[in-house]
């Protein structure tokens, strides 16, 4: 791997660190990758270093009951501006979401529980800035209560 072209991963692996005295690396790929999961699960506010950080959906988690296109393509506005302002390794964002449901299948004292609840899937294209390659990123958000798959 290219140093220039390598992130630590996260969480540090301190064991790692320990037996080689340096923190084991990621591709720049998947630190980016990494660092728009972080983003979209942060809500405004939960960081202490700057309070806009984070996503607009859990200003509106519990609002969901009655998802539309509106609010679809707002979350996919919203997220966009995110990405141009705190990811800066990309280029050329495009974001698109969708809301489906989904049957979610759980055991509860020998029974079969099935529940229905909607998911939010977040699909990112755009370009690696310092190599100008394509990056592809996808992700599923469920929504009231929230989860990641």
């Amino acid at each position: 791997m290219d140093p220039l072209q390598t992130s630590i991963r996260l969480p540090l692996n301190c064991d790692y660190f320990l037996k080689n005295l340096r923190f084991e690396r990621c591709s720049q790929e998947e630190s980016i990758a990494w660092h728009i999961r972080l983003l979209i699960t942060t809500s405004f506010g939960e960081c202490a270093f700057d309070p806009e950080f984070g996503c607009e959906i859990w200003e509106h988690e519990f609002e969901h009951a009655q998802v539309s296109r509106i609010w679809i393509d707002k979350m996919a506005v919203q997220m966009k501006s995110m990405l141009e302002r705190y990811e800066k390794r990309l280029q050329k964002v495009d974001v698109k979401a969708t809301v489906t449901e989904e049957e979610l299948r759980t055991e509860s004292d020998g029974r079969s529980l099935v529940r229905v609840q909607k998911s939010l899937r977040i699909h990112v294209t755009g370009h690696i800035a310092s190599t100008n390659e394509p990056f592809y990123f996808k992700d599923k958000i469920f929504l009231s209560p929230f989860a990641t798959e």
